[in-house]
């Protein structure tokens, strides 16, 4: 079964990164480029498969 990744909550998004003592904007900027950052969300997996991934903004 494949479900599609939920946009992450920011408030999470922060307290995972700071975790590993980064902010949402460089987390961004190392995988899509300090120019491209506004142009991507952070997006999270259910279980059983969890992760965290970088795609492009779906504007509503």
């Amino acid at each position: 079964m494949n479900q599609d990744p939920i946009l992450i909550n920011p408030k999470e998004l922060k307290w995972i990164l700071d975790q590993i003592g980064t902010d949402p904007d460089a987390f961004k900027a190392d995988y899509v480029g300090k120019q491209a950052v506004s142009h991507y969300d952070v997006y999270k997996s259910e279980p059983p498969v969890k992760r965290v991934v970088c795609s492009r903004a779906i504007s509503p």
